[in-house]
């Protein structure tokens, strides 16, 4: 039986750690809206993709089974770059009109699922030679490959105490020019705040002091350089007050 405690971080425990699932479909459908192409139906072709892409073991039971740590924050790059992949590809097929033609009369949704047929089978296709592909290398998932290659050491530099002041200074300096820098910075290091968080987390719940810093939570409650009082920022957005 859970203890209190427990049961209260069951409903966090189970959307932070399969965060990478929803960003996988909710990012390719809002970039097929964007496209002006079947949402759904990009949507589920990129979470499709994501999951072949990500490694599991079958068990004594011959159930499948996905290491969590690929469908929580450490699976976010591989989520987020394979939805504008996926929809990208997709939509290219379908502006091509590489699709299977249906007869005058038929019902809309029944062409459109007809539609994403021919497209879905390529891309589908494809995500499984990416998936073989890895797996002859080292790295043995591009998974492996992205985090060790890409995110490590961004995650390193971007989440150091000279990434923080870079990053402050990067908010700071465009705003000044009047980008909204705060949700541009925020879409490029959340991922890496979020896996600094779930560390953080992990080493709480074993009785260990939090490796790490820099967090989202970091940039809630400190805002290095200093700011007016008209000025307030949180989460790395910034807004002025009436």
């Amino acid at each position: 039986m859970n203890s209190g405690g427990s049961t209260i971080e069951i409903p966090f425990n189970a959307i932070f750690s399969t965060m990478a699932l929803f960003i996988s479909y909710l990012v390719a459908y809002r970039l097929a809206e964007r496209n002006d192409i079947d949402k759904s139906s990009a949507g589920i072709l990129s979470l499709s993709c994501f999951l072949i892409l990500t490694p599991f073991s079958v068990d004594a039971h011959g159930a499948a089974v996905i290491p969590m740590e690929w469908i929580g924050s450490k699976g976010l790059f591989v989520a987020m770059l394979g939805a504008i992949v996926w929809t990208e590809t997709f939509t290219l097929f379908l502006r091509r009109n590489i699709v299977i033609k249906m007869p005058e009369g038929v019902p809309p949704a029944v062409q459109k699922s007809f539609a994403a047929l021919i497209p879905a089978l390529i891309i589908l296709s494809m995500a499984l030679a990416i998936r073989v592909f890895f797996a002859a290398t080292s790295y043995n998932t591009i998974h492996e490959f992205i985090y060790s290659v890409i995110a490590m050491p961004v995650r390193h530099f971007g989440t150091s105490y000279f990434g923080a002041i870079l990053t402050v200074l990067s908010i700071s300096s465009l705003w000044s020019v009047g980008i909204n820098s705060g949700s541009m910075i925020n879409g490029i290091l959340r991922p890496f705040w979020m896996d600094n968080q779930a560390e953080n987390l992990a080493a709480t719940h074993a009785g260990l002091m939090p490796p790490h810093v820099v967090t989202e939570q970091f940039y809630d409650m400190i805002w290095m350089g200093g700011v007016r009082g008209d000025l307030v920022v949180g989460a790395g957005n910034a807004h002025f007050c009436p």
